[in-house]
């Protein structure tokens, strides 16, 4: 409904009674669904075959999120929120919070360079599941989609999936 709503470039926000708030009009509607279209963020998905697909996300959102939604092929058993996850509590501390973390490394991505410096280094928990994927793991480069969290600095990410799930 929002995407056909943006793509019309139509108002879709309801209007309040005139007793207790201002009347929307459409020219207002198209003004916050501007704000909503330069709030979203362009992920372009590149898969092991070339083909790329460009979506657009919301801020907060994971990599892993964002694909399930616009039926990326990024497979995810443990949706990143099984196991254990470091948190980050300083430079120094980070303690394991059980039950809200990722326990594979099914959703492995990689990341440029030009985006890698703009999101949090993987935890010491999620690079011991990266490694598992043996020669397909690129240290600086590969990511869980699911540890992943998508910010304004990310807009225009380029995301290449190595290894999607199995066909068939």
């Amino acid at each position: 409904m929002l995407r056909t709503a943006l793509q019309a470039g139509v108002g879709c926000l309801p209007r309040r009674a005139a007793s207790g708030g201002a009347v929307s009009s459409p020219q207002a509607g198209r003004r916050a669904l501007s704000s909503l279209q330069e709030a979203l963020i362009k992920v372009t998905f590149i898969d092991a075959e070339g083909d790329r697909e460009t979506v657009s996300a919301l801020p907060g959102q994971n990599i892993f999120e964002v694909a399930e939604k616009h039926e990326i092929a990024l497979d995810g058993p443990c949706r990143g929120k099984a196991g254990a996850v470091q948190s980050r509590n300083s430079e120094s501390w980070t303690e394991d919070l059980f039950g809200q973390g990722p326990v594979c490394a099914s959703c492995h991505v990689m990341l440029t360079k030009e985006f890698t410096g703009k999101i949090e280094p993987p935890l010491d928990s999620e690079i011991s599941l990266l490694e598992r994927k043996g020669e397909l793991y690129a240290p600086g480069s590969s990511r869980l989609g699911c540890q992943v969290k998508l910010s304004r600095d990310l807009d225009g990410i380029t995301v290449f999936i190595p290894d999607g799930p199995p066909v068939g």
